[in-house]
């Protein structure tokens, strides 16, 4: 009974054919459409593009709402545009959309307020790799789209699952995204966005348009640098992409509760986020890779601080190779993200932990450190505060690293034997390292503050002890060296290390 309907006859509009609703003034006696009253075949073989566009525009113009997509397979070469009050709603995956050499759905400019769906079917593209299967390109900031709640939607064989710019009060819900070179795409300004519950999987597929750009979950400022605010990733599964989610842009916003896996360069890129801004209770895991370097999460050094006062925490970071290349770090934090918690995080397999490239007052507390190399790396990185950590190794510190840097209360071979902590001066001729409390090391025939330099052999170093002798104390001063000249490094202990 496909195109089935009940019609009267209204004489008074006999010369209206719309070739759906209204023939010749036989009128159709429902309040929805789906494509086969319109005039589609959906045999994916019959070129449905003018019913299927028919469909879509008569449920706008005649106010249904609603868009029933029954069962078939319905293949059409020109995106189909969506109006403003139009929601579509399938029945699962035997409602087939074919976009063929185009985007699946275009989404149109609406002022409409009000929930609508868009739901419960399956977007299988054909020749699509330069396409999203949902599309949403609103230029000026002023426009938008609201209100839409993308649920049970399957996604394959296109460029990407969607293209957004210009969504706001929307969510993604079980969205299915499987063999697409890239992921969900926020673009411009975007309001209020959550992707929850999705499976983005990179799976196969190949692009020869896209610039190599394979995100599971990306925003991006526009030509004009407008970005995305408050948007929200959780409890979803990316799978096997370079970047498990990028961020070159967004005001507000997370990463929370989601399954990274085998991505290929970094879990979590993030370039500039300002705000509130939290990554925590994620697992990542880097697929192995001896040869390049790679990031559990990536904070891009910036110009001027912008990543500012945020967490990342209890995350658990890991990389499934034995040998990381150079320094590969579970988390890295670039120049000017300035005082960033990482607490209560994992990192296993990595060369280094925690580095700090210039990132002032971060905090490195309570974190688990299986690394190679060291534990924390800290790189002209001012204030640092490292306490309650475990770690299997040192800590080491470039020029300037250790200027109000504080040490507490870790354990195991972090800031023990031969490895303890590392200093390189850049240029002096002497420098002091002071000790307000006890350290126990594990390997008494090495002074802990110059286990690893690297730097001048002729320089002279002055070691200040304020704590006075303790038993089992490893600390001993050649008479030579006791003259302190210079304050410019100083490194405070304030608990014992075992």
């Amino acid at each position: 009974n496909k195109g089935g309907r009940t019609v009267i006859y209204d004489s008074s509009k006999s010369s209206i054919n719309d070739w759906a609703v209204c023939i010749n003034g036989w009128i159709f006696q429902g309040s929805k459409l789906d494509p086969y009253l319109c005039g589609a075949k959906g045999d994916g073989v019959s070129d449905d593009t003018i019913a299927m566009q028919r469909w879509l525009d008569l449920t706008e113009s005649y106010e249904f709402g609603e868009a029933v997509l029954p069962e078939g397979r319905f293949l059409y070469t020109t995106a189909l545009n969506v109006g403003g009050t139009t929601s579509i709603i399938g029945v699962g995956q035997r409602s087939i959309l074919r976009p063929t050499a185009c985007h699946g759905l275009n989404l149109l400019q609406s002022d409409a307020v009000g929930a609508r769906y868009i739901k419960n079917f399956w977007i299988f593209g054909n020749d699509g790799f330069n396409h999203y299967g949902i599309n949403c390109d609103l230029i000026s900031p002023a426009q938008r789209v609201t209100g839409i709640q993308f649920d049970n939607i399957y996604v394959s064989w296109m460029l990407g699952i969607a293209n957004l710019r210009g969504v706001w009060h929307s969510a993604f819900t079980k969205v299915y995204g499987i063999n697409n070179y890239r992921g969900i795409r926020f673009y411009g300004k975007n309001v209020k966005v959550d992707v929850a519950a999705c499976y983005i999987i990179r799976g196969n597929a190949s692009n020869t348009g896209d610039g190599g750009n394979q995100y599971g979950v990306s925003f991006e400022h526009d030509e004009s640098n407008i970005r995305s605010e408050d948007v929200k990733v959780s409890s979803s599964i990316i799978f096997g992409y370079t970047r498990g989610v990028n961020v070159v842009a967004i005001l507000n916003g997370g990463i929370e509760n989601c399954d990274i896996d085998y991505a290929k360069e970094s879990g979590i890129h993030v370039i500039l986020a300002d705000g509130g801004f939290s990554i925590k209770d994620n697992w990542i895991a880097l697929e192995e890779n001896s040869t390049s370097l790679i990031y559990g999460i990536y904070f891009a050094a910036f110009s001027v601080p912008k990543f500012t006062n945020r967490a990342i925490k209890d995350n658990y970071i890991m990389h499934y190779g034995s040998a990381p290349f150079g320094s590969s770090a579970g988390v890295y934090i670039g120049s000017n993200q300035n005082m960033v918690s990482v607490q209560g995080n994992s990192v296993a397999n990595f060369s280094i932990g925690v580095y700090a490239d210039g990132a002032n007052y971060t905090s490195i507390h309570g974190n688990s450190l299986d690394t190679k190399s060291n534990s924390v790396f800290l790189y002209y990185a001012n204030g640092t505060s490292i306490s309650e950590n475990y770690a299997n190794t040192p800590i080491f510190c470039y020029p300037f690293a250790v200027k109000n840097t504080k040490f507490g209360q870790n354990n195991g071979a972090m800031n023990t034997g031969s490895n303890g902590v590392g200093v390189i001066p850049a240029g002096q001729t002497s420098v002091t390292i002071s000790f307000d409390y006890p350290i126990y090391v594990n390997n008494p025939s090495f002074l802990l503050p110059v286990a690893k330099i690297f730097g001048d052999n002729n320089i002279t170093y002055n070691f200040n002890y304020s704590g006075g002798n303790a038993t089992g104390v490893v600390f001993s001063i050649p008479s030579s060296k006791e003259s302190i000249t210079q304050f410019a490094y100083e490194i405070s202990v304030y608990n014992r290390v075992s």
